[in-house]
């Protein structure tokens, strides 16, 4: 399971690199579908961690 946590972190990561970069770029679209990945990365990370503490 942390093996998972880590991969979401480097995904997250990633793409927050790439807003950046993208902005430098000002590719508007490709802006908008890191900044998606990027919350959908973090918001699964969340949900994963909230479900591995309620079994515990």
């Amino acid at each position: 399971m942390r093996i998972l946590f880590l991969l979401l972190a480097i995904i997250a990561v990633g793409s927050m690199a790439a807003i950046g970069i993208f902005i430098a770029e000002q590719n508007v679209v490709m802006i908008f579908v890191s900044l998606l990945l990027t919350i959908g990365t973090m918001g699964l990370g969340f949900v994963l961690k909230a479900r591995l503490r309620k079994q515990a």
